[in-house]
């Protein structure tokens, strides 16, 4: 395929401790899409970060290119909750994710992180995730 060639990027795992674990894998990036850091939170509690374009978010959550436009932190939106067949578009100031049956995807900024940060300390003190139980 012409234009195309591998990039290789770090997967880090959220631990419990709230280091990350990275490893390198192989993955099939075009050139000239910019690819971001996201945040994915499984119904476990259990976060991993991920290196994904546009594109491969579109194909992950199954929304459409003008869906992720809100969520765009080079693009001015008014905050806004976009109701889809798979998956909520979140953009609420300085939170930005996607939220399916599966998971939560949050795009990584400073604000961002910090809130995912707290947010994840506040459930686990509680006792809403890490546990065995189904809610």
């Amino acid at each position: 395929m012409r234009g195309d060639r591998y990039d290789s990027y770090e997967l880090m795992t959220l631990k419990e401790h709230g280091t990350f674990a990275m490893e390198t894998e192989m993955s099939f990036k075009k050139k000239g899409v910019a690819s971001r850091n996201w945040i994915a939170l499984d119904n476990n509690g259990q976060g991993i970060i991920l290196d994904l374009d546009k594109y491969d978010i579109m194909k992950r959550v199954e929304i459409n290119a003008r869906d992720l436009r809100i969520i765009d932190p080079l693009l001015s939106y008014p905050s806004a909750i976009l109701g889809r067949g798979n998956a909520i578009v979140l953009n609420l100031e300085h939170i930005k994710a996607i939220i399916t049956t599966d998971e939560v995807i949050l795009l990584t900024t400073l604000a961002s992180a910090s809130i995912f940060l707290w947010i994840i300390s506040y459930a686990r003190h509680k006792g809403l995730v890490g546990s065995k139980s189904n809610y």
